[in-house]
């Protein structure tokens, strides 16, 4: 079996992507892959129109009130055309859950990327009309971008502002509460990016978690996705604990009684009895048992 990042890359490229997913940065690389003829090829990505007649599900619709995916609306393939040719950006998700050949693809890489079992991966399709694109923001996922029609720019600049968030942020909205309360600083009013990429035909782009970015589309532009949202060590440890206390009846009762003080206090002493218990517990939990569970105690991942 060949490895999908040999095929997206040449093998004098691949260790130094690696690298930088590894490290969370950047990666860019200004040729042309050798994935892009085949992609050229496919029903899906030959054309929009090709694209627009194969799809059967519902398309994602990028408003204009502020070119970013938090405000969308949903719509049926033979009316996207319409919103496109009026400035607004397109959104296919989850086409590897339509077609073998983009979810063996997807598995590949997953596999070359050596992501946890749990990540939830997806292709993206993204049709971007000319001088469309979306407004700053940041991602909480990885994403692996492959140009295949148009020309696109993107610039990205590294946030000094929150390090691994949880959850996406478009700049000028209120974050969510649990992404507000472990921000570093206030957002910045405005992004100065000092980096601008220009995506043709066959180049590809490592877009890092947490990184603000912004596109602009110099022509109608095709862009295939690879999307993966990995679980933090913070999911790791959650499920783990979840899945160790829910084995106890003690654990599982429902919390009641709480606006009675005699009996609010009974329920404060038995919960803090369960803490005090797990206390003793997790000083023998080891982190190897933890991911031995955790990872691979259900289905095979990709």
């Amino acid at each position: 079996m060949y490895h999908l990042i040999d095929k997206i890359l040449p093998k004098s490229e691949v260790e130094k992507f690696l690298a930088c997913v590894n490290k969370n940065e950047v990666y860019f690389y200004d040729g042309k892959t050798e994935i892009l003829q085949e992609l050229q090829e496919s029903n899906y990505l030959s054309s929009l129109d090709s694209l627009l007649n194969t799809w059967k599900q519902e398309v994602d619709v990028h408003l204009l009130d502020l070119k970013d995916e938090i405000s969308t609306k949903k719509v049926e393939p033979h009316l996207a055309k319409k919103y496109f040719t009026e400035g607004m950006g397109l959104l296919f998700n989850d086409i590897n859950l339509h077609d073998s050949y983009f979810n063996e693809l997807l598995g590949r890489l997953s596999a070359d990327l050596g992501v946890s079992n749990l990540t939830m991966s997806r292709n993206l399709v993204y049709a971007t009309p000319n001088g469309g694109g979306t407004e700053t923001h940041f991602d909480q996922n990885i994403n692996l971008v492959i140009q295949v029609h148009g020309e696109k720019s993107w610039w990205i600049k590294e946030n000094d502002t929150v390090t691994n968030p949880l959850t996406r942020h478009t700049l000028g909205t209120e974050p969510d509460p649990e992404l507000y309360s472990y921000l570093d600083a206030p957002f910045p009013e405005s992004i100065n990016y000092e980096k601008e990429y220009i995506l043709t035909p066959g180049t590809v782009l490592f877009v890092p978690r947490g990184h603000w970015h912004k596109t602009h589309a110099h022509s109608d532009a095709l862009a295939l996705n690879f999307t993966f949202s990995i679980p933090s060590w913070t999911d790791m440890i959650s499920m783990a604990l979840r899945a160790r206390v829910i084995q106890s009846d003690l654990w599982r009762e429902s919390v009641l009684g709480l606006n009675s003080s005699e009996i609010a206090k009974k329920k404060v002493d038995n919960f803090q009895m369960l803490i005090d218990s797990l206390k003793e517990d997790i000083q023998n939990w080891k982190a190897e048992d933890i991911l031995g569970f955790v990872e691979f105690s259900g289905e095979d991942g990709e």
